[in-house]
């Protein structure tokens, strides 16, 4: 089975985000000898990014939204 790199960002993804979820599927690959793909999440990415994922095989790019509902508490 192919095993998946998680990498999760707060906001905006940040420059070296796609370099550091890369990596770390590499090192699993290289440790488990198992076909290993990159997610990277954040809740938007810049086009730089953007670009640079479609052009990477084993790389996805997934965005997130967080809602907030307050109730009083009694």
């Amino acid at each position: 089975k192919t095993l998946v790199a998680l990498e999760l960002k707060a906001g905006t993804c940040p420059q070296g985000a796609l370099e550091q979820v890369l990596g770390y599927a590499e090192d699993l690959q290289q440790e488990t000898g198992r076909p290993t793909e990159a997610v990277l999440i954040a809740a938007d990415f810049p086009e730089r990014i953007r670009v640079a994922a479609r052009r990477t095989k084993g790389l996805r790019l997934m965005t997130y939204k967080l809602q907030l509902a307050f109730e009083p508490f009694e």
